[in-house]
């Protein structure tokens, strides 16, 4: 069985979780055993994760291998994922952007996320370098949304044309209007407080729902 070495001995950081690509860290490990049998076959040392070289770069890491008897020190691997860009410079890691793509898309944010980060003892990334990675993110989604309902408009004007729709840039819908407060006269009175109409439109096309407040006195 195997079991972990008095915290005295270990760097604190190899006591939290982590996440690694497993064929990535398998890769390091094989390369790293071969290297240092290479130096020093006679060497009975282990080798182990150099704790106090790690490099975080978001949730992803950067880890080298260090020989616990000699003085091998192996270089760093990249034990994540990168997103392919033609942009000079320092490329993203593919668990930073998925994270941020799936923050975007629940109500509990960054700041939610980080806190479920820390209680399951993964040390989350800085609030600055996330919002920066949201940021990106958000409008590469913002994009990618506003050439989906293009293309989707587009292919509705070809369709209504199809079936013979007069006027093939209309589109049918369905709407309700009620009141968004509990004043139902308040609108008759001119004494009365602001009320607030609600109206909300939909379609069968291309299921937009649309959301549309009125204020009157």
């Amino acid at each position: 069985m195997l079991r972990v070495p008095s915290s005295s001995k270990v760097h604190p950081d190899l006591l939290t979780n982590k996440v690694y690509v497993p064929a990535l860290l398998q890769s390091m490990m094989s390369s790293e055993n071969k290297k240092q049998w290479l130096r020093s076959a006679k060497c009975k040392g282990d080798l182990v994760i150099d704790g106090s070289a790690s490099v975080k770069w978001g949730l992803g890491m950067k880890e080298r291998l260090l020989c616990t008897r000699c003085r091998y020190v192996g270089k760093h691997y990249k034990l994540y994922n990168e997103v392919p860009s033609s942009i000079r410079g320092r490329k993203a890691a593919q668990i930073n952007v998925g994270s941020q793509i799936g923050v975007a898309s629940t109500s509990i944010r960054n700041t939610g996320f980080r806190r479920i980060l820390n209680t399951t003892n993964i040390i989350a990334p800085s609030p600055l370098a996330m919002q920066k990675q949201a940021n990106k993110v958000n409008t590469a989604l913002k994009s990618l949304n506003e050439r989906s309902m293009c293309d989707i408009r587009k292919n509705l004007v070809a369709e209504n044309a199809k079936i013979g729709q007069q006027d093939p840039f209309l589109v049918n819908v369905e709407g309700d209007t009620c009141y968004n407060n509990p004043i139902f006269k308040g609108i008759f009175s001119r004494f009365g407080k602001l009320t607030k109409l609600k109206k909300v439109v939909s379609d069968s096309q291309i299921f937009v729902l649309v959301m549309i407040f009125v204020r009157k006195q």
